[in-house]
């Protein structure tokens, strides 16, 4: 998936880029950022050397977005499915049940965080493919 952003800042090797939301946006927020936010700032490699004002295109990897949702969506799925079967079979109150369905929650909640600490060490980041110059853009 490639897209284009403006950088807005530098940081070491990385460039914060600024994308505008896309219609296609509006149901993934992976970014999270809520559906009403007009823009995106992501934080990107900037192997190209882009600059502050810069218009790029950046790229992210299937297997990163394939895995972010794995994180984000089904494994609260497993976990809360897990802590049900459990439950139910110890035939626990109804009271320790909340406060077990809770406790995996947060486990996720946590499992969530420290999993995107990991990605972002695998740089599963977004990555800068390419600075367009902005006399080179035809103007229709």
């Amino acid at each position: 998936m490639t897209e284009r952003g403006k950088v807005v800042d530098i940081k070491g090797k990385k460039a914060i880029v600024r994308m505008e939301r896309r219609a296609s946006c509006k149901d993934c927020n992976m970014c999270g950022f809520g559906a009403n936010d007009k823009f995106v700032d992501l934080v990107a490699d900037n192997d190209k050397n882009a600059q502050i004002g810069d218009t790029v295109e950046l790229t992210f990897s299937t297997n990163m977005v394939v895995k972010a949702m794995g994180v984000i969506y089904v494994l609260p799925i497993i976990l809360a499915g897990i802590s049900l079967v459990i439950t139910t079979a110890l035939q626990l109150s109804e009271w320790l049940q909340l406060g077990i369905a809770l406790g995996s929650l947060l486990t996720c909640v946590m499992f969530v965080y420290l999993a995107e600490k990991f990605f972002r060490k695998k740089k599963y980041s977004p990555v800068i493919i390419n600075v367009i110059k902005e006399n080179a853009i035809e103007e229709f």
